[in-house]
């Protein structure tokens, strides 16, 4: 009966190493070589394959490879779906590295690090079994995942932006985000506006309540039930501030004023990714977003990382 031919490929960002095992001899591989991480490397890839296929009389072929983020994508995009090995089979494996790791270390405790030790490790795994699912390319999902951590990525951005806000608006407003109105939404566009506007909490304290109403209408978009009890909490808080001196005040405005131009920049991206993922998640057949408690982004961001044809379904 012949034996499968297991391809382990250790993935660099400009180099794959390539390490071929087949049942007959664990140790020794019945090939190693090395391609360019890129679309010539991969068509290369697949020529020696082919003949090792043929030498060795395979009909199915297993491939694995780490999850190592962009750089392994193409490779296994490419094996799973563009390339033909002659073969009846062929099934391709990410890994987590950690896997491979804990199959390393629980094999040879002392195995040194290099990408040639690494692609045999992964063909030893394939060629040991007990593997993962085989990996799929849905190239609607991939397309949403790109949307979907994207809008991770500048929300990471915009929580530690807003961090950073925070801290000069204590120092230059210290009741603002305890008492005063904008505590439970201070990233508004009518709180960024007050932050802005006004060089000092006395500046705030001392402005005439009728002159703040209208500054509260016209950046609120007149939508405060009652913009005068706003002005007046917002007054509260400003007199019942900490001082700052007027050197650090400046240095504390001019930090805040980068900050906020920082944060509002995000918040125009985000809305953009928003109405993307939407757009997108309304071309794919889904019930997600049906649950309740289960919004748009929320039902992306599961579809997107969780590959639910992995999951068996049970009739009863």
């Amino acid at each position: 009966m012949p034996s499968p031919l297991f391809v382990g490929i250790d993935v660099g960002s400009e180099a794959n190493s390539v390490c071929c095992l087949t049942r007959d001899d664990e140790k020794r591989p019945v090939s190693r070589f090395t391609v360019t991480n890129n679309r010539p490397g991969i068509l290369e890839f697949q020529d020696r394959i082919t003949k090792l296929v043929h030498k060795h009389h395979a009909e199915e072929v297993l491939f694995g490879l780490e999850h190592t983020g962009c750089y392994s994508t193409h490779a296994a995009m490419y094996i799973q779906r563009h390339l033909d090995f002659g073969v009846r089979r062929k099934n391709v494996y990410v890994f987590n590295p950690s896997l491979i790791k804990e199959f390393k270390k629980s094999h040879y405790l002392d195995a040194p690090k290099n990408d040639r030790v690494d692609a045999w490790f992964i063909a030893a795994k394939l060629r040991s079994g007990h593997l993962p699912h085989p990996f799929t390319w849905s190239e609607p999902l991939m397309a949403l995942q790109r949307l979907t951590r994207a809008r991770y990525h500048l929300m990471q951005d915009l929580t530690r932006e807003s961090n950073f806000l925070m801290t000069n608006l204590f120092l230059k407003f210290s009741d603002y985000t305890i008492t005063g109105p904008f505590r439970r939404n201070k990233l508004s566009a009518t709180s960024l506006a007050v932050i802005e506007e006004f060089e000092s909490a006395e500046e705030l304290a001392e402005m005439s309540v009728e002159r703040l109403v209208d500054f509260l209408v016209k950046h609120g978009k007149n939508r405060f039930d009652d913009p005068e009890a706003v002005a007046r909490a917002l007054q509260k808080a400003a007199r019942s501030s900490y001082r700052l001196p007027q050197a650090m005040a400046d240095s504390v405005n001019l930090a805040m004023a980068s900050s906020i131009r920082v944060i509002r920049t995000v918040q125009e991206q985000l809305k953009a990714l928003r109405k993307g993922i939407e757009d997108h998640l309304a071309t794919i057949p889904q019930t997600l977003d049906s649950v309740p408690g289960i919004g748009p982004i929320f039902a992306s961001g599961i579809l997107a990382e969780l590959d639910v044809r992995q999951f068996k379904s049970h009739k009863e």
